[in-house]
């Protein structure tokens, strides 16, 4: 590398999913229920086709919360 300022990294070709949480997460578990548990995360990031939304619902007990569904967006670039 010919610039004094630049710097290579070998970025790994693994997978990696991102979600953008709308708040500040002081609680992993409850962050994840908030989006329907882990198995509803994955469904949701790694089905094939007709993929479920994911669904945040900000009072997960609540049976009258609605959720607000988020979209799967494939990107190459790292946030």
């Amino acid at each position: 590398v010919d610039d004094v300022d630049t710097v290579v990294v070998k970025v790994p070709s693994d997978r990696a999913v991102v979600i953008e949480f709308p708040g500040y997460v002081r609680n992993e578990g409850r962050a994840m229920d908030s989006l329907g548990g882990a198995r509803a995360i994955e469904d949701a990031c790694f089905a094939d086709g007709n993929a479920p939304p994911l669904e945040l619902r900000c009072r997960p007990t609540d049976p009258l919360s609605h959720p607000l569904f988020g979209e799967r967006a494939p990107t190459n670039g790292i946030v």
